[in-house]
């Protein structure tokens, strides 16, 4: 980097640093010492800067700057003089009389110094919103334009402030407030809105303004061929009897789609059955069995409902055989225990029914069971040969 010596001697007396070697702008200068420790490394470091003297109005007379109206000066932030202006004056020169300084623009408004050159004096007042006139001394009605869609207006300073009706909300009362965004019907039930009111529509299974009671669907019995009905809030469902089909269990299902009966047989539907009418030549539940296999293979087939009448007999008979074997062993039970045990027996008069009624006990040794009482029936010699000639039966003590 290059430099030129400003004076060729060192010296401790102050001096004058020429004009040529000032230039605008930033000029950096080292003293140094004719000490050999002093070298440009370690020598005193200037930085001098050069600024435009510019605060001389051009109309103005020589030497005077900023018009006298305020003083030239500068900063380490700008790269030249200005004017710093006095109190009512403005420009780059202090060549603007700032009607501001004593405007009359009311509370809130702004002041705006008109640019009039030298000797000028007006302003202007910029008004807030709600302001007018020229120094924005009238109030404006923000209600003269009917602002509140729904409502009614309030004027406030410099703005405006609506009370809307019951059922409407918003700045301007605009939006017409919905009800139903609180969800106020129960069980389902839809909500329809209304001006500042609401409506439920229920389901049918509910009442109430908001769906809160609970109907009964199954009261008015719409299950018409059904075992239950069952109520599922707001609708129901039939359990269908055998037979029934459909949502109430009104459709009697019919077992002849299937086509059961076969030869040609006619069928007809009854309710959770069916019946075939079989055409000459066969017989069977499904018409499946020709007549020639019934009269000749298989004759003890032709009258099934004998057959049935046979089974009935032969269950009586059994029970009947059995009724008598039990008789019969608790006579034998009694022949033993006289053989052992000496009863006593008091006959006990009847009355006019021809009975005898025997207090029957042990006569030598106590038992443990409670004494029993029998009634017995009289002898008979004229009764059914099927019949027991003796019947206990116990008495109530």
């Amino acid at each position: 980097m290059g430099g030129r010596a400003v004076i060729e001697q060192p010296t401790d007396q102050p001096f004058l640093v020429p004009d040529s070697f000032l230039r605008p702008g930033s000029n950096f200068f080292i003293a140094n010492s004719a000490n050999p420790i002093y070298q440009c490394r370690y020598g005193l470091r200037v930085n001098i800067t050069i600024k435009q003297r510019d605060c001389h109005y051009p109309v103005s007379p020589q030497g005077m700057e900023c018009l006298d109206h305020g003083f030239c000066s500068t900063n380490i932030a700008n790269s030249n003089y200005t004017c710093s202006c006095c109190h009512g004056y403005t420009g780059g020169y202090c060549e603007e009389l700032d009607g501001c300084a004593s405007h009359q623009c009311a509370e809130g408004a702004q002041c705006v110094d008109v640019q009039q050159g030298f000797g000028g004096h007006d302003y202007e007042c910029q008004c807030p919103e709600g302001r007018s006139g020229v120094h924005c001394e009238v109030d404006v009605n923000e209600c003269d334009s009917s602002p509140c869609v729904n409502g009614v207006c309030v004027d406030r300073p410099g703005a405006f402030q609506c009370y809307c009706v019951p059922g409407y909300t918003g700045i301007q009362c605009e939006i017409q407030y919905n009800e139903c965004v609180s969800s106020p019907c129960l069980h389902g039930g839809f909500c329809i809105d209304e001006l500042n009111d609401y409506r439920c529509d229920c389901g049918p299974g509910y009442t109430g303004e908001h769906c809160e009671t609970k109907v009964d669907l199954c009261e008015s019995d719409p299950c018409h061929n059904a075992t239950v009905c069952m109520d599922e809030g707001n609708t129901y469902s039939c359990v269908c009897g055998h037979g029934f089909t459909g949502v109430q269990c009104e459709i009697n299902i019919n077992e002849c789609e299937s086509m059961p009966c076969l030869n040609d047989g006619s069928c007809r539907d009854e309710v959770n059955s069916y019946r075939c009418l079989c055409p000459g030549g066969f017989e069977g539940v499904h018409c499946q069995v020709p007549e020639s296999f019934i009269e000749h293979d298989a004759p003890h087939h032709s009258n099934p409902e004998p057959q049935q009448h046979n089974y009935y007999i032969v269950i009586g008979v059994l029970a009947g055989a059995l009724s008598v074997a039990m008789s019969i062993i608790a006579i034998c039970v009694c022949w033993l225990q006289k053989g052992t045990n000496p009863r006593k027996i008091q006959p006990i008069s009847g009355g006019d029914d021809d009975r005898f009624l025997y207090n029957i006990s042990s006569v030598t040794k106590p038992r443990p069971s409670v004494q029993a009482i029998y009634e017995l029936t009289t002898l008979n010699y004229n009764a059914q040969i099927d019949e027991p000639l003796i019947s206990l039966k116990p008495k109530s003590i």
